[in-house]
């Protein structure tokens, strides 16, 4: 009697139980939202790359990307900017914010969201430290106290600059001076120095004075467009004023006719 009563009393425990183990068809169904896309990862134009780096993944993609995703993985997903899209290569950019470190590359086939995803297989893949920002400028031409040429050039970069570049000056339309100046101007600080060798490059009245640096492209700079300035600047000396002498009409002596 009392073995009837405990399986009367644990009959529905094991009726739960049984739900918890089998599957459900709303399982089966999330089991199935994802499926083989038919892509495949080959090979990988770059194998090293800073945050902001370009690089290609070569395979099989498909015409168009639809729903796939091109991640840089570790420890989670992390999407890759696509710039272009091709049946048989990928172009991409390395997003922001990465810490240098050992990545995973390939493509998913869906958003995981969907349960999971097959993939196109993954390749190994180094991310950096970026590279120092450089970028030098021509921030502005002005005349001494003595009406002197001078150029300004700031150091827009992150990091200290100690480099050798060549410069052209332009007044009225022609070439005074190509030469090289040294330039060292730690990051966000500024140099100047003057034009032509002593005492300079004097201007009188007003000219239209056109400088450029780093003529040679010596520097690979994040920004090129500020290394040329053209600015009118203009030294007009004041005349001494001529002595002027007091006449006594006492003094004057009159002629007669």
């Amino acid at each position: 009697m009392k073995t009837k009563n405990i399986f009367k009393t644990m009959l529905p425990v094991l009726f739960l139980a049984a739900a918890l183990l089998l599957p459900t068809r709303t399982g089966q169904a999330q089991e199935k939202n994802y499926q083989p896309c038919g892509i495949t990862l080959t090979s990988l134009s770059h194998h090293s790359g800073a945050p902001g780096d370009e690089f290609k993944l070569y395979g099989t993609w498909g015409p168009t990307q639809g729903s796939k995703i091109p991640c840089i993985n570790k420890g989670g997903m992390n999407k890759l900017i696509v710039l272009n899209w091709t049946a048989s290569a990928i172009k991409v950019r390395i997003p922001p914010g990465l810490a240098p470190g050992a990545y995973k590359v390939g493509v998913y086939c869906n958003p995981l969201s969907q349960g999971g995803s097959y993939s196109s297989g993954w390749k190994d893949f180094k991310v950096t430290a970026p590279a120092p920002k450089v970028d030098i400028d021509v921030s502005d031409i002005y005349l001494d106290n003595k009406c002197r040429l001078w150029v300004k050039h700031t150091n827009r970069g992150d990091a200290p600059l100690n480099v050798v570049l060549r410069e052209r000056v332009w007044v009225n339309g022609s070439q005074i001076d190509d030469s090289t100046e040294t330039l060292v101007i730690n990051a966000g600080q500024w140099q100047g120095h003057g034009i032509l060798a002593d005492p300079g490059y004097i201007v009188h009245g007003q000219v239209r004075v056109k400088i450029q640096i780093d003529v040679d492209n010596t520097l690979r700079e994040t920004n090129e467009r500020n290394n040329i300035l053209t600015k009118t600047v203009r030294c007009m000396k004041k005349l001494k004023p001529l002595p002027v002498k007091t006449i006594n009409p006492k003094q004057l002596k009159l002629k007669k006719n």
